[in-house]
C-alpha cells in the first residue's frame, strides 16, 4: 500500500470563482455608496462578508437607503455595482469569471 502524503494546501472558495473577488465586491459597493454621498470604509463593508451574495447585497442597499439624502434606485445601484464589479474581476487570475 502506497504512503499517504500529508495535506500541503486547502482552498476555500466561497462564491465559486477561486479569484480574490472580495476586492472587487468591496470597490464596487464603495463606489456606489460615495455616488450617493455616503463613504463606506472597509471596516464597514466588512461587517457584510460572512453573508451570502444576496443577502449581502439586501443589507447594503439597506444600509444605502438608511444612510442617502436622496432616494436610492435599487435596480440601478445593483446594475452599476455588477457592471463595475465585473469590470474591477475580468483580470484576476483564475478559472472562472465573475457572475455577481
Amino acid at each position: 500500500m502506497p504512503a499517504i502524503s500529508p495535506l500541503r494546501a486547502l482552498v476555500f472558495d466561497f462564491d465559486g470563482l477561486v479569484i480574490d473577488s472580495e476586492r472587487c465586491d468591496a470597490s464596487a459597493w464603495q463606489e456606489e455608496f460615495a455616488r450617493a454621498g455616503v463613504p463606506i470604509t472597509i471596516a464597514e463593508y466588512a461587517q457584510f462578508w460572512s453573508t451570502w451574495s444576496w443577502q449581502r447585497r439586501v443589507r447594503m442597499i439597506d444600509q444605502l437607503r438608511a444612510r442617502a439624502a436622496r432616494p436610492v434606485d435599487e435596480g440601478a445601484v445593483l446594475a452599476r455595482r455588477l457592471a463595475r464589479y465585473e469590470q474591477l474581476c475580468a483580470d484576476l487570475p483564475g478559472p472562472a469569471s465573475p457572475t455577481g
